[in-house]
């Protein structure tokens, strides 16, 4: 009976060790940060559901908006890059995201954006800020896709 009582005890803390709690997408969501206009210089997304953010400390933050040839954001981290491009700039405007106006590269492989849209919700020209959301499909060399989700920025420009 002694040794039953051990054995049952055993599986139950095998069957607790054994489980995974992982992340749903509303938990993922939450980490992102908040959908801002105040030029907090943030950025973030979630890429094939996992969590992507630029990393970095001060004065190389992981986030670069440049003004060559239209608009770029540009975000990396340790593991890759993403850039968004736009000809165009203007408050409350749908930008389709095709043809190379999304890249994301990963580990050295890159993906260029099939569809998706950026939406801008605000420029500032006088504070320098510009804030939106995003999403976008990608697709690399091999016919290898991901899909990015939730994205959201709310950066200061030069």
């Amino acid at each position: 009976m002694k040794n039953l009582r051990i054995c049952m005890l055993l599986l139950v803390i095998l069957a607790f060790t054994n489980m995974r709690c992982e992340k749903s997408n509303a938990e993922k969501i939450d980490e992102l940060p908040a959908e801002t206009q105040g030029g907090k210089n943030t950025f973030g997304c979630l890429v094939n559901g996992e969590l992507w953010l630029p990393e970095g400390t001060f004065p190389y933050s992981g986030l670069k908006v440049s003004s060559d040839y239209g608009s770029t954001l540009t975000a990396s981290n340790s593991t890759g890059v993403m850039s968004l491009r736009t000809d165009q700039l203007t408050e409350g405007q749908l930008i389709p995201l095709f043809d190379n106006r999304a890249l994301f590269s990963r580990d050295g492989e890159g993906f260029i954006s099939t569809g998706g849209s950026l939406k801008i919700s605000k420029f500032d020209k006088v504070k320098q800020i510009i804030a939106g959301t995003f999403y976008f499909t990608a697709k690399n060399a091999k016919g290898d896709s991901v899909v990015v989700t939730d994205g959201r920025f709310d950066v200061k420009f030069p």
